[in-house]
């Protein structure tokens, strides 16, 4: 059996360009969980990125990921989704 899971996101409603509802992250988070507790490694790349959902959404399910199970994060990403908030 693969120790690697590979999720590749492509927007739900307009591919490549709608972002992710929080319920529908939510659902990702809790199975990111779940393959973690089995010992498997998670690659999740967003490529929704025709309207700039991507970064947005991958920090949205970092912060669901570390609230949630505690997992830990570089702080260096969230100093600049902060900075790109605050430049729209």
């Amino acid at each position: 059996m693969a120790n690697l899971v590979y999720i590749r996101l492509h927007g739900h409603a307009r591919t490549y360009a709608s972002s992710y509802s929080k319920p529908e992250l939510a659902y990702w988070a809790e199975r990111i969980a779940q393959w973690n507790k089995q010992g498997k490694d998670v690659h999740v790349y967003f490529d929704n990125d025709a309207e700039c959902a991507a970064p947005f959404n991958a920090l949205a399910l970092l912060a669901m990921l570390e609230i949630s199970q505690g997992f830990s994060f570089p702080r260096v990403a969230w100093e600049r989704s902060n900075t790109l908030r605050r430049m729209k």
